[in-house]
């Protein structure tokens, strides 16, 4: 089964990246609902030392926006920052579009022809959509 990138991020950081010596762990998966399952689950954790949760910041932040949820992100103490997650506008190799004026130029003159993906309603990417979308009508 492949892994996907914040996992194998998760395994490897206690080690590269702490000046603590590494005891042997178990990384214990949440999936669904763009991190929401397990950053409500680490927020519920007992402050034991033990437990240690990878966040996805973006979601972390934005998910809360919405649904009613039992975390926010004031109920985690940041302890590293593995990643800077920049976002990017993306187009197939195989346009003709090269740059985002050229984009918003084409969008505009072909209504229902650009088609735009997310990870979903809510997250970072989702929110910049909007803003652009918001910001050129």
């Amino acid at each position: 089964m492949r892994k996907r990138s914040n996992e194998n991020s998760a395994e490897r950081q206690p080690r590269n990246g702490c000046e603590i010596a590494w005891q042997p762990g178990v990384v214990q998966n949440k999936p669904g609902t763009g991190g929401a399952i397990g950053f409500a689950e680490l927020a519920r954790a007992t402050p034991d030392g033990y437990t240690i949760g990878f966040t996805n910041t973006p979601n972390l932040l934005t998910i809360p926006i919405e649904p009613k949820t039992t975390f926010t992100w004031k109920s985690y103490d940041l302890i590293g920052n593995p990643v800077d997650d920049l976002g990017a506008f993306t187009v197939s190799q195989s346009s003709n579009i090269d740059c985002l004026t050229t984009l918003v130029k084409y969008a505009k003159a072909s209504p229902g022809a650009t088609t735009v993906g997310t990870t979903g309603v809510g997250p970072e990417d989702h929110l910049a959509m909007l803003h652009l979308k918001r910001r050129q009508a």
